[in-house]
């Protein structure tokens, strides 16, 4: 009996291998959990103060003292590999990048999508099984950039008859530098059309409630004509 490596057939399913070398801003922590004392106003006090008198005017002036408490609260943060790295599912296919291929697919070629002379006829189909995003964690350091008594706290409407505004903490790594893989494994995908969609995703949004950005600074082609 007779051991098999498929890591030798894997290269030979792929077609073509594009590195990607990119900057990533403002990406927020999502995946994992953590509780923080978050303080807060919970109410104003308000004095009234007797300035003087001017004949049979009284002036009256108002100072408020804020009261405030910490409470815990739950922030949204990134989970850690063995080596304590931050982690951000840009690849896969459930991860940024290809949430951002799906959205750019409905974008750039809504309207010839059902023309089956178009190069690109079943991109949508191709874009899920023909390519692939890798690794699917990309690092993006060991810390994040707010203070960790500090999350970045957002506004958000509930949901529901009784509706209010409610904030949301999050852990934010503000610019980091990452590299990631696109491979090719169906012949059919057109190398343009996926070049043309890896632009554009520049202009969409990524992460949790879409508030990253991603800034392509390098394309190289690894293997492939």
């Amino acid at each position: 009996m007779s051991e098999i490596d498929l890591k030798s057939f894997e290269e030979e399913v792929i077609q073509k291998r594009f590195e990607i070398t990119a900057i990533l801003e403002n990406i927020h922590g999502e995946y994992a959990e953590r509780t923080q004392e978050i303080s807060g106003v919970v109410f104003d006090v308000t004095d009234k103060v007797t300035e003087g008198e001017k004949e049979e005017e009284t002036k009256e002036a108002e100072t408020k003292r804020k009261m405030k408490r910490s409470r815990p609260a739950t922030v949204h943060t990134f989970p850690r590999d063995e080596e304590g790295n931050l982690l951000v599912p840009l690849g896969g296919k459930w991860g940024y990048i290809m949430g951002a291929l799906k959205v750019a697919v409905q974008d750039l070629y809504k309207d010839q999508l059902k023309n089956k002379n178009w190069e690109g006829y079943g991109i949508r189909s191709w874009l899920v099984h023909g390519v692939h995003v890798a690794p699917e964690w990309v690092s993006v350091g060991k810390q994040f950039s707010n203070p960790k008594e500090k999350p970045k706290t957002h506004m958000v409407v509930t949901s529901g008859m009784t509706r209010a505004m409610v904030p949301v903490y999050y852990d934010v790594v503000d610019k980091t530098n990452v590299k990631f893989n696109i491979e090719i494994t169906n012949k059919k995908v057109p190398e343009k059309i996926l070049l043309q969609m890896l632009s554009y995703i520049q202009r969409l949004s990524l992460g949790p409630k879409g508030r990253g950005i991603l800034l392509i600074t390098r394309v190289t082609k690894t293997k492939g004509d």
